[in-house]
């Protein structure tokens, strides 16, 4: 983390490590602790994700998401299942340009990314 004032960094601090076949994906609130962000990241050999939860400039917690297949892309984040406070995500198929929006269980920190179903396909060329 690091802290501007004026166009200046002021301070930093480590917020933990990860190997490097770990990449970002995004932050949103994945757990719906309140005051936290989360962090949300994908092994870019396997496709699996994992959500790091981050309070006080530190990851407190870590969670396996489950993986999907390396032609799912993150398109991205945002309110999608109306549940208030929490962020979905957003995958789009490269093959195909199919859309799925995969509903996250949040409650128990036990969120899994199951079966979900096509949200829409998009052509990947338009044809008009």
């Amino acid at each position: 983390m690091h802290w501007c004032s004026a166009a200046a960094i002021v301070a930093t601090a480590s917020i933990g490590q990860v190997g490097l076949e770990w990449q970002v994906a995004g932050f949103g609130d994945f757990s719906s602790r309140p005051g936290e962000t989360d962090m949300l990241m994908r092994n870019g050999t396997t496709g699996a994700f994992e959500v790091y939860n981050i309070g006080d400039n530190a990851i407190t917690s870590a969670a396996s998401m489950g993986a999907v297949g390396l032609a799912w892309t993150v398109a991205g984040f945002g309110d999608f299942s109306s549940n208030s406070g929490e962020t979905d995500m957003l995958l789009r198929n490269s093959n195909s340009g199919a859309f799925e929006a995969p509903p996250w269980v949040r409650s128990d920190w036990s969120g899994r990314l199951p079966a979900s179903a096509i949200s829409a396909v998009i052509p990947m060329k338009p044809t008009c």
